[in-house]
């Protein structure tokens, strides 16, 4: 049984018009945030997990939801095109309100986008796993995640050129906005030419079936247990837990990371560039997405993760190191490339997580409902994200605080200057990832035969 790589790709697309909504978003509404308001860092902590706060509601509501639908276009695609058409509508408002600094304006704009991308986000999620074989996941998610990785590079084109002073001051958010609806709805007329959510479930019933018959020599691979099966349901539940533990730490070091890590660019690397970190840790994630399969399939599921955790939070060590006047007595520019050496192995490690988490919670989740698996999921993520950018922003207001660090925003003739570092960032991270990397040991798994049966593409 062969992944078809070529229908992962084009159901894959909803991830990509995702990705560049997202890196816009986490680099537009934290600039917005700090530099058009002049709000302090734990009040734009706040607004940033507005997006959250919804979803831990819509997530798992239009998940169970698109479970049970049924359609001309399937139970996944109608929720994904009108989420999307919200969402688009809305992000035009935001930068409408946000060249007006109009506040409150900005908020029902932004709240309004942000229930367009919740109610469509776990069905997006849910169409590639829809239509792929369990033991093939893994696989599949590293092809979405490349991806969206090659999504995420047209975001950065998108964005970085007019993400500088000269837009920034005028408050002139449109070029940017403009080019993820285009890129947006350009994506969404290809998606709908080359995906036929029923014929693609159809087909994969006709593979399941072959695969069954007798005299079929991969019937074994086939049918391999899930590790729900494998477990009691006592061990399941505990298992899920960890799970559900793992995936919420690492997302409180992931969102902390893309909710400040422009602002950590500006105001503790000093780069004009402020997306440079992202794109290097993009860079070294698209390698992680790739080699991650071969490496599951020797390490199996669980020990991935793992060593990700191990790699990011090394990495990432290091990076803080580097920012330690005491420590580092290095030239700038030989400090600066090692730096960005740090933030590709990071994201080299981030790709090993990504790959797998998702694949191994709807594993333990079993297969029969895979929209309320991926709400459950996207619940523990989002109440990370709710809880993270708040946090981290308290952290670095507090360090601020204690420094003498300081941020000057101009609104008219009114200078607002406010506290914080943002070299407390990275060492918040580190702190999460080692709390992911614990949980993720204790999570019992069958024999490494049978795991690695259930991984072979």
């Amino acid at each position: 049984m062969k992944l078809n790589i070529k229908n992962t790709i084009y159901a894959s697309l909803a991830f990509g018009w995702i990705t560049i909504f997202w890196f816009g978003y986490d680099n537009l509404i934290q600039t917005i945030n700090i530099a058009t308001f002049g709000l302090r860092t734990p009040i734009s902590g706040l607004i940033l997990a507005i997006d959250n706060i919804l979803g831990l509601l819509v997530l798992p509501v239009f998940g169970w939801l698109s479970d049970r639908s049924k359609s001309r276009l399937g139970k996944r695609t109608p929720y994904i095109l009108a989420g999307t058409l919200l969402s688009m509508v809305g992000l035009f408002f935001v930068g409408f309100f946000a060249h007006n600094q109009n506040l409150t304006g900005y908020l029902i704009a932004l709240v309004v986008t942000l229930f367009g991308m919740a109610a469509y986000r776990s069905p997006a999620l849910s169409l590639v796993p829809d239509i792929t074989p369990e033991p093939l996941r893994s696989k599949a998610n590293a092809v979405s995640n490349l991806v969206s990785a090659l999504f995420n590079l047209l975001a950065v084109a998108l964005v970085t050129p007019f993400l500088v002073q000269n837009y920034i001051e005028n408050n002139n958010y449109f070029p940017i906005i403009i080019g993820i609806v285009v890129s947006t709805f350009v994506t969404v007329g290809f998606f709908l030419w080359k995906v036929k959510e029923n014929k693609l479930l159809a087909d994969l019933d006709k593979q399941l079936q072959v695969c069954s018959l007798p005299e079929n020599k991969e019937k074994e691979v086939c049918n391999t247990p899930s590790l729900r099966d494998t477990c009691d349901k006592k061990a399941r539940l505990r298992n899920k837990l960890l799970l559900l533990t793992t995936i919420f730490f690492f997302y409180m070091a992931y969102n902390a990371l893309v909710s400040n890590f422009t602002n950590y660019a500006h105001y503790v690397l000093n780069l004009e560039f402020r997306s440079l970190p992202l794109i290097v840790v993009m860079g070294g994630a698209i390698v992680g997405f790739a080699l991650t399969p071969k490496f599951t399939k020797i390490l199996g599921r669980k020990k991935t993760i793992f060593a990700g955790f191990i790699i990011m939070i090394t990495a990432f060590l290091v990076a803080t190191l580097l920012i330690l006047p005491y420590v580092n007595r290095m030239p700038t520019l030989i400090s600066n490339i090692i730096m960005n050496i740090c933030f590709a192995v990071a994201g080299f490690g981030y790709g090993f997580v990504m790959v797998n988490i998702y694949p191994m919670f709807l594993e333990f989740s079993g297969t029969a409902k895979v929209g309320q698996g991926t709400g459950i999921f996207a619940m523990a993520m989002t109440v990370a994200m709710v809880i993270t950018p708040v946090l981290s922003g308290m952290l670095i207001e507090q360090l601020g605080i204690l420094t003498g660090s300081t941020y000057s925003t101009t609104i008219g003739s009114v200078v607002i200057t406010n506290f914080g570092d943002y070299r407390a960032l990275i060492p918040y991270s580190i702190v999460n990832l080692v709390f992911g990397a614990i949980a993720i040991l204790f999570v019992k798994t069958p024999s490494q035969a049978l795991h690695n049966k259930d991984i072979t593409p």
